[in-house]
């Protein structure tokens, strides 16, 4: 976070503690010691504040709590409330610093007397018309404008711990929190409460923030565990997202060398037994035990709109260029304190980018800001990405203001990159660099053709005897076909069929259909709700592993349990299907090649086969790792595969086929001999193959998941491992480029590529985003030119079995099965669910988008299929 020590500042009582708080727009520091308040103006960062300061006095007793006013407004001027046990005071900033230094008390705009109970939290509207005071197990809401008490809120069995005004809702409403560990949301216009919480923590809720951008909320617990809910109206007010910070931090730790974490110790090993060692070598007394961080302060923090956001506006409709704009921008950060750090985390995926220890000094100076409880934490996003944080002890006379820098959420380093890979090289899916001259992309297969026997016309007849060769029978009309004599055809009843109908026939011409290159698919129509049938794929219950539509959008293709690939032809039917049997076991993955005439199958039985639709047999099969020849000899070169091969794809636009089997990555050059007119020929078949690269995952012993683009060039290959990790390989240069460890808590089972269709045109940085998904980790959407998770998603059921993700054309949404017999959809801008889709059997296991029409497929565990469609 880059932490920089903007000021450092003492109370005038060295025996009381300080209260601090900090005024976003002008930073003015704010201290209070005992009655008196103390304004700063901090205007040179790094440089302590040693000019005098504007006190303020109003209040008899010692004041416990200031906070300012964050108005978005330019022109309204910042509030200052200072709470006391005697009184809630509110003071004007300007009017304050526009005086000569010294004491005032003349611009005190209200006085509110309390009548006992302990404040914990005050807060004001974003309008400045309201301040909500958090005393006991009310909150009062009182009027600024007329300096009159408004409401009263009671509900809450213990302390309200904090409470802040909502900006997302129609009417004006507010979300308290409390140590009875559940929180509230209140309709202050209507004068009800809008939902109330079950007991949600095991321990009380101690801050709350909610962001500007987004209708979500995130609290912090004292067993430090944050949890983020969703505030829209059809929202629920389920939880999106929960994160422990003890977990994080540890994790943090862990990718830290040695060296930077403790010293070296020297260590004794004994080989005798613990009881009979002497009592110096044993250790006394009872271990410490740490108590766990507990969430002081949580704030969001928007960051400026990101500016490397370059698209065409004459090549892409205006709204997926704006919706893009949404989610490839600058993501939002949240800033967590503990007792002993300050955490920075990434706000739509709650994953920890940068921590700071605060036992430790700072970097810029020797300044240990030893800090046991926080003031304030505000944040200004016209001063170069940075927030400015006021930290000061439970204890301590004196508080510390830092300046932070929240650039490292955006994720733009290249620090985890390849060793040849330079900090201002980009990785994008969309290749722009020439094929190298070694590059495996640049193999060819050169096929040779059978050559034609000469035949010799002395072979025949009597010259046999001379040659001494032998008499071969010939076709007499030497061809390969004989036309049919129609002797065993059935014969003709009828000579001919008289007209009887006399109507006369309208000349009507039919409505016809723009050609499949003129149609483009409807960016702006809403998301396919309506289930217009349901089929059952398999002859018995048996699970679909993968589906997936051609690249025209005229057939479907699904991967079966029962060894089978099904076809169905669009409108998807019953009567339509054809069954292609040739695999010894479960059928992991089907995938189709972009000219649409060709479908690859891996399965369990350790092959891969590729199928066309005019044929029931497959043109090719893969079952040894380097090529088809079955030569003996050569058995020990080319050894069958020696795992299942879990995902087999075709790539480069067809030239290519790519198969993950245990961990490694292989890649093939093949001909396809469609040549088969006759029973004869179909035993004779000139396909072949040959492998042209092999990578492999070295920490991981299986490749779990998938994914590349075939519709244009790419030399981007994803793949995940059992390791967890998320590998770049770029097939260009053949080697790992990019790696992400500890992309998920568990290995990714699903990982897909926002591809599009050949139907809807997106912005080129739209191609850098794809997803992976994990079992009770949800999933994760990433960008990869910023090397950053954009977002999480987690409000399905994934627990058990690995159901599938994927993206829409128009890439405004990510359809997912889930372990609750229903599919759900996000949109990519909000973490909250679009719709739930009930009504199946059983677990969905896979879905599917048609490139063309907005119609999505969902597969369960007992072969059945949905067709859901827009009404």
């Amino acid at each position: 976070m880059d932490p920089e020590l903007v000021s450092t500042l003492s109370s005038c009582n060295p025996g009381g503690p300080l209260a601090l708080g900090l005024c976003r727009r002008e930073l003015v520091v704010a201290t209070a010691t005992n009655s008196d308040i103390h304004l700063h103006c901090v205007l040179e960062p790094n440089k302590q504040n040693t000019g005098e300061s504007v006190v303020l006095r109003g209040h008899y007793e010692a004041v416990t709590l200031l906070s300012f006013s964050e108005s978005p407004i330019a022109t309204s001027s910042a509030l200052l409330c200072s709470v006391s046990t005697d009184a809630v005071l509110l003071w004007n900033i300007e009017e304050c610093l526009s005086e000569h230094r010294g004491v005032s008390s003349s611009h005190q705009l209200s006085c509110a007397p309390l009548q006992g109970g302990l404040v914990h939290h005050v807060t004001f509207s974003e309008d400045l018309q309201y301040l909500a005071v958090c005393k006991g197990q009310e909150v009062i809401i009182c009027n600024i404008q007329i300096f009159e008490l408004d409401t009263t809120l009671v509900g809450h069995s213990a302390a309200v711990t904090c409470a802040s005004f909502s900006p997302h809702h129609r009417h004006r409403s507010i979300v308290s929190v409390s140590e009875d560990r559940t929180f509230k949301v209140w309709d202050l216009q209507s004068s009800c409460l809008l939902y109330q919480s079950a007991v949600v923590s095991a321990s009380p809720f101690l801050c709350l923030t909610i962001s500007s951008e987004r209708p979500v909320m995130a609290t912090g617990s004292a067993d430090g565990v944050m949890r983020v809910f969703d505030l829209s109206e059809d929202g629920g007010y389920r939880c999106l997202l929960k994160c422990n910070v003890s977990k994080e931090t540890e994790r943090m730790k862990s990718k830290k060398t040695v060296s930077e974490i403790d010293a070296v110790v020297s260590t004794t090993v004994s080989s005798v037994a613990s009881w009979q060692q002497p009592q110096d070598h044993v250790t006394e007394g009872i271990p410490t035990v740490d108590a766990g961080p507990v969430i002081l302060t949580l704030q969001y923090c928007t960051p400026p709109p990101s500016e490397h956001f370059n698209y065409e506006p004459s090549l892409h409709t205006a709204s997926s260029v704006d919706h893009m704009r949404e989610v490839l921008q600058a993501p939002p950060a949240m800033l967590a304190v503990t007792h002993t750090h300050l955490l920075l985390f990434a706000a739509t995926t709650l994953e920890l980018v940068d921590s700071i220890d605060l036992r430790d000094p700072l970097p810029s100076s020797d300044v240990v800001p030893s800090v046991t409880a926080v003031a304030s934490l505000t944040f200004d996003p016209l001063s170069d990405n940075r927030c400015y944080c006021g930290l000061v002890g439970l204890f301590s006379p004196s508080g510390t203001v830092l300046s932070l820098s929240c650039s490292a959420v955006r994720g733009d380093h290249s620090s985890d990159l390849g060793a040849d890979v330079t900090d201002t090289q980009v990785i994008s899916v969309l290749s722009s660099v020439p094929l190298a001259p070694s590059s495996a992309l640049r193999a060819e297969y050169s096929v040779k053709e059978p050559q034609k026997k000469r035949t010799n016309p002395s072979s025949y007849g009597a010259g046999t005897k001379k040659t001494g060769k032998p008499v071969v029978d010939k076709p007499l009309t030497f061809k390969s076909k004989v036309k049919s004599s129609g002797y065993t055809d059935a014969p003709r009843m009828k000579a001919f069929t008289p007209k009887v109908s006399t109507t006369k026939t309208t000349n009507k011409k039919q409505p016809t259909k723009a050609p499949m290159s003129q149609r483009e698919y409807p960016v702006d129509r809403d998301h396919p709700t309506h289930l217009t049938s349901t089929l059952q794929c398999t002859d018995r219950p048996s699970a679909i592993n993968s589906c997936c539509f051609s690249g025209c959008g005229q057939h479907l293709t699904c991967a079966c349990s029962d060894n089978t690939v099904y076809s169905m032809r669009m409108p998807l039917s019953l009567k339509k299907t054809h069954a292609f049997v040739g695999h010894d076991n479960s059928v992991v993955s089907v995938g189709w090649s972009a000219s649409g005439e060709w479908m690859i199958s891996s399965s369990k039985d350790r092959t891969a086969r590729v199928w066309s639709l005019s044929q029931k047999d497959p043109l090719l099969c893969l079952d040894r790792t380097t090529h088809n020849n079955r030569d003996t000899s050569a058995s020990k070169s080319n050894p069958p595969f020696s795992g299942d091969i879990s995902w087999a794809q075709f790539y480069y636009l067809d030239r290519f086929l790519l198969l993950a089997t245990s961990n490694t990555l292989l890649l093939y050059k093949y001909h396809l001999d469609t040549s088969r007119s006759d029973d004869i020929k179909r035993y004779q078949s000139g396909t072949r193959y040959r492998q042209v690269s092999s990578l492999s995952l070295e920490s991981a012993q299986s490749i779990t998941a998938m994914s590349a683009i075939n519709d244009f060039h790419s030399y981007i290959v994803l793949v995940a491992g059992s390791n967890r990790a998320v590998e770049v390989f770029d097939m260009n240069v053949g080697r790992s480029i990019r790696t992400h460890t500890d992309a998920h808590t568990r290995p990714p089972h699903c990982l897909q590529q926002n591809k599009g269709s050949r139907f809807v045109s997106h912005p080129p940085n739209a191609y850098d985003l794809y997803l992976t998904a994990a079992v009770t980790d949800g999933i994760k959407l990433w960008d990869m030119r910023a090397n950053r998770c954009v977002s999480r998603f987690a409000s399905h059921r994934n627990h058990a079995l690995p159901v599938a993700a994927t993206f829409s054309p128009c890439g405004r949404f990510i359809a997912t099965g889930s372990e609750d017999k229903c599919a759900y959809v996000y949109d990519l801008r909000s973490s909250s669910p679009l719709h739930k889709f009930k009504g199946h059997s059983d677990t969905v296991s896979t879905v599917a988008y048609h490139p063309l029409t907005p119609l999505l497929v969902t597969g369960t565990i007992n072969g059945i299929l949905n067709i859901f469609n827009s009404v």
